[in-house]
């Protein structure tokens, strides 16, 4: 008996085509769906990332709400850089003034130069990435040595608290943030990308793979979501 198996498309077309169409409500439904706990998360990325304020880079940056807490709490100078035009447009007003400067680009061929930041942090971005140790190489990179590498990504509870987020995350969310953004493509995908994705250990090989040291992954409320953190020799 063969089994079907489910390839999810994260062709560069397809994600730019899904982020794009949710742009103007994106960051709603980000708030609605995780109850505000996103801020916390993405706060504590932006306080944990550097022990002094620096030059950080802020990877898949979306509509731009790591890129304030970088420079809110890590006091850090950002430039803020994703492939969705849409994405990037939405955030605009929010972040001007407030970043170095707003950058379309792909996270598998920065447009940075080696060694450019002290710093590069991507939130829930890694997950789609065609090829995610091409994009964890780029940034480490344009990162110098003795600065640090962050991934905040979503991971899945263990415990009897995974079987109630498993129904919510697989068939709430989907309809609740389709209601929101009047596509539930993105939130279909959401947990079938986090399913497959490398988390905990495994993850850690990548970016010890990608030539990170001092390597560390904190789980955040009940393990929903780790943040990463890796130095560059």
């Amino acid at each position: 008996m063969l089994l079907a198996v489910t390839v999810l498309d994260k062709s560069p077309l397809t994600i730019r085509k899904m982020f794009g169409q949710i742009a103007p409500r994106y960051d709603r439904a980000n708030r609605f769906l995780s109850m505000r706990i996103d801020r916390h998360w993405r706060r504590f990325a932006a306080r944990n990332l550097l022990e002094k304020p620096g030059q950080v880079l802020d990877v898949a940056s979306g509509t731009g709400d790591l890129a304030l807490d970088l420079r809110k709490y890590g006091r850090h100078e950002i430039v803020s850089l994703d492939f969705t035009f849409e994405m990037l447009a939405w955030g605009q007003d929010k972040l001007k003034g407030r970043t170095t400067g707003q950058v379309c680009g792909d996270a598998l061929r920065l447009p940075c130069g080696d060694d450019s930041f002290d710093g590069a942090c991507v939130a829930f971005g890694v997950r789609n990435f065609a090829n995610p140790e091409t994009g964890l190489g780029e940034m480490v990179r344009v990162v110098r040595r003795g600065g640090a590498v962050g991934v905040l990504e979503f991971s899945q509870p263990r415990g009897p608290f995974n079987r109630v987020y498993q129904f919510y995350f697989r068939r709430i969310l989907p309809v609740i943030g389709g209601a929101i953004t009047g596509s539930r493509a993105p939130y279909k995908y959401l947990p079938a990308s986090v399913g497959e994705f490398p988390e905990g250990e495994e993850f850690l090989k990548l970016l010890r793979a990608a030539g990170l040291e001092q390597l560390s992954a904190r789980k955040l409320s009940g393990g929903i979501v780790t943040f990463y953190r890796g130095t560059k020799p």
